[in-house]
């Protein structure tokens, strides 16, 4: 039962994620200075145009697509695991696993998360950086 909710959670949540990403892509297309018909890019003026957002910085958009990658590649991998084969929690009840087996089984789906961030996290920044929201 508490697998099933953890399951129908994980899909939901991951739908949500999804379409926060889209939300915020949408929103940073909106802002962008490449609306504006006048705007010429060059290597020193990205960043929006508008007044109201014209204090966040470079540091606050990577901020914020660190925060989206990660959480993004949190529930991806989490997801990736309850239905793999190699489930941590699945084999240490059927005591199948030792410590150096359990060990192993966490550096891989850490090394999957890693790689899964990173590729969400270069996605953004190309993003950002196509919209010349970044310098």
């Amino acid at each position: 039962m508490v697998r099933q909710l953890f399951h129908s959670f994980s899909f939901k949540s991951l739908g949500f994620f999804l379409l926060l990403t889209v939300v915020s892509g949408v929103f940073v297309y909106q802002v962008s200075p490449l609306r504006d018909p006048a705007f010429q890019p060059n290597s020193g003026n990205g960043g929006t145009l508008m007044p109201w957002l014209q204090g966040i910085g470079d540091k606050h958009w990577t901020g914020l697509i660190t925060l989206l990658a990660s959480v993004l590649a949190t529930n991806a991998t989490v997801l990736i695991q309850r239905r793999s084969p190699l489930n941590i929690t699945r084999l240490a009840e059927q005591s199948d696993l030792n410590g150096v087996k359990t060990a192993l089984l966490v550096m891989v789906w850490l090394g999957l998360w890693v790689l899964i961030f990173g590729g969400f996290w270069v996605l953004f920044i190309g993003f950002l950086l196509n919209q010349w929201m970044l310098d």
